[in-house]
């Protein structure tokens, strides 16, 4: 089929009411992770507190954060089963301990133009999903996979009977795409690490007679604020 704007846009529509309810059951989904997350960023500041009015009355950080109970914290404070907080002393660190994160996650790639009997052609695909990351710690490895829609863009620049290149035909296709990544990170500052991860991606759409299939594999840098 001839690609026109109207067209195009009747048929993104529908992908984009999709991507909008996506967002809104996302947005209400991780709404007690969200409130979770607020008051444990409130209850690390506390714990920033007193590991520094313990330096400025011994003149130096404790080497565990055991030390700060009972005079400084409850025990409650920083974890009773399990430590609530990582603790680097000479790396001046404390942050929140490993654990799940969820989070939406926006993701596209793009291959092309690839020349076959004459004619040129370009897919791009996009999605948004709902993922999960696992952190584990000491080693500050981290775990990432999400799944949702997906929408893809064929369009194909086809030969004339005089050799130009000015006709085309493009083809939207919905469906659905997952993505995974492992990889590591390194504390550059109290709030900061930067890392590497290796990537995983695929998706499967399917728009009119055409269906497509892609999958591939990306290494990556990355910034995590904490």
């Amino acid at each position: 089929m001839n690609a026109t704007p109207l067209l195009i846009a009747r048929r993104l529509l529908p992908v984009a009411v999709l991507l909008v309810a996506a967002a809104a059951a996302d947005r209400l989904a991780t709404r007690p992770p969200r409130v979770e997350f607020a008051r444990r960023t409130g209850e690390l500041a506390s714990v920033r507190d007193a590991l520094l009015r313990y330096e400025n009355e011994h003149g130096k950080l404790p080497r565990q954060i055991q030390e700060l109970v009972p005079e400084y914290l409850r025990q409650s404070e920083i974890g009773v089963a399990a430590p609530l907080y990582r603790y680097a002393p000479d790396a001046r660190l404390v942050a929140m301990a490993e654990g799940l994160v969820l989070h939406a996650d926006l993701w596209g790639t793009g291959t092309g133009p690839h020349k076959r009997n004459g004619s040129y052609s370009e897919l791009a695909v996009g999605g948004v999903g709902l993922g999960v990351t696992y952190y584990l710690m000491p080693w500050n490895l981290f775990f990432t996979g999400s799944v949702g829609p997906a929408t893809s863009v064929f369009v194909q620049h086809l030969d004339t009977e005089d050799g130009s290149k000015d006709r085309t035909k493009t083809e939207i296709g919905t469906g659905i795409g997952v993505k995974a990544q492992i990889g590591k990170e390194w504390w550059v500052s109290d709030n900061w690490a930067l890392g590497v991860a290796i990537q995983g991606d695929f998706s499967h759409t399917r728009g009119g007679d055409s269906r497509f299939t892609q999958g591939g594999g990306t290494v990556l840098f990355t910034a995590t604020f904490n």
